[in-house]
């Protein structure tokens, strides 16, 4: 049963206020909003799915063996380094380093020069390691379900709950929606998505994950087809993120506003989803504060080869909760060990159910060990630049975290490396 909520007679200033939002910062959102809907859709996902889970029964007691995962990568990055292809990964044992490797540059630099007798100074390039941030792609969907999970929680709201009594009352409604609960969001078993725009056109792809574009994706609503059913797209993750100041009570969702409503559930929306990952995910773990927007050290997406500058996304503020996360590896892993180990966000039994049920991870698959849940994710520029990013949890207490900041060329397949990582942990499951 969802917590009875109390009545709210707050006013936009006094939420502003909760929030930490100066009215400038609003009026300055409101135009980046507006130019952020007229921009063309720039995520493009790799293939996801999903599969039921353990096989039959085993005879045997097996495990993941570390020392023989990484060896086995050896095959699927040895291309990447004939191909001069920026990556690094790190694999852990309940947080502990066991294996690491990286190549290349994650800032491609550019000599220096002279001209017209004046010499002008190049731009450093920086190599990879595990100190060095990147834009997290999808894998922040992996932070919104543990953050959102924790909030309904904290506010005694069960994950069966429709979530339309959560949402803003502006919002267009669509009789489909009706029966859409958290879970299914978090499951990518909504429904929604399936409408481009108004003329009617399916969208086949991972779809928008801007506030507008999930709060239109909800206006169209399903059709009544595909609840329940597995169909990965990029707005059950915003909508997720919209609702968290809702149900922690801190806006109403009826707040009477004067001006436009867009860019006020935008950025409030957003704050606070930052602001309460900051305190109750990446605060316990031991890092950040982080925003949603890259830092000058920030990892850029390049071809192959990569050549300067390359690519990046930008502020994702208005995407945030589907992406936006600038974290370098070693704190990503930070954040997977206390999730998974510490019990300071969920207790192992929690974790277990979470992982089980789907929750921010779109792909399940199976070893002699046990199954593996993994979440990717990948951003390009509509042209050759691309970063991938991943993580894989694995039995035995294992993680693997991947970032590759380089897009297909050269001979290099992206779906051979992808594919191949789930093949080398299926293939380094050995007996006990």
């Amino acid at each position: 049963m969802a917590k009875p909520r109390r009545p709210h007679d707050s006013s936009v200033e006094q939420v502003l206020d909760r929030l930490g939002i100066a009215p400038q910062q609003l009026l300055n959102h409101h135009g980046s909003i507006a130019s952020g809907a007229a921009s063309p859709p720039r995520w493009v996902n790799p293939a996801l799915y999903r599969s039921g889970g353990p096989g039959a029964v085993r005879l045997r007691s097996w495990r993941i063996d570390p020392d023989l995962l990484h060896l086995n990568l050896g095959t699927v990055f040895a291309p990447l380094d004939a191909a001069n292809v920026g990556y690094v990964y790190l694999l852990n044992r309940k947080g502990v380093r066991v294996h690491q490797r990286g190549n290349n540059a994650a800032i491609v630099g550019l000599p220096g020069f002279s001209l017209g007798g004046a010499r002008f100074a190049g731009v450093p390039e920086k190599l990879w390691d595990f100190d060095v941030p990147i834009n997290l792609c999808s894998v922040s969907k992996l932070i919104t379900a543990v953050a959102t999970v924790m909030l309904l929680k904290d506010m005694q709201v069960d994950p069966a709950s429709p979530i339309a009594g959560y949402l803003p009352t502006y919002w267009p409604r669509h009789w489909s929606t009706d029966k859409i609960t958290f879970q299914d969001l978090l499951r990518h078993e909504s429904g929604l998505g399936w409408i481009w725009n108004t003329n009617g056109v399916r969208n086949t792809g991972s779809g928008p994950g801007d506030f507008l574009g999930a709060s239109a994706q909800y206006g169209f609503g399903s059709g009544g087809r595909g609840l329940g059913t597995f169909d990965y797209k990029n707005c059950n993750y915003t909508i997720l993120r919209v609702m968290f100041p809702i149900i922690a009570e801190v806006v109403p969702a009826d707040l009477p506003l004067p001006g436009g409503h867009a860019a006020f559930w935008d950025l409030a929306s957003a704050t606070f989803y930052r602001n309460y990952c900051n305190q109750r995910l990446f605060g316990p773990a031991g890092i950040g504060p982080f925003d949603l927007q890259p830092t000058p050290a920030a990892a850029r997406a390049y071809g192959t080869p990569p050549a300067w500058p390359g690519a990046q996304a930008g502020d994702l503020t208005t995407e945030a909760g589907s992406t936006g996360w600038h974290l370098c590896l070693g704190d990503l892993m930070k954040f997977i060990a206390k999730f998974r180990y510490s019990g300071a966000m969920m207790t192992t039994n929690e974790v277990t159910r979470f992982l089980a049920a789907g929750y921010g991870v779109a792909e399940t698959f199976d070893t002699s060990a046990g199954a593996v849940y993994a979440k990717r994710g990948r951003w390009n520029d509509n042209g050759q630049n691309t970063m991938d990013t991943a993580i894989y949890l694995m039995p035995n207490n294992l993680e693997l975290g991947v970032y590759i900041n380089s897009g297909p060329g050269s001979g290099v397949n992206q779906a051979s490396y992808n594919d191949g990582i789930q093949q080398q942990i299926i293939n380094s499951a050995v007996a006990s």
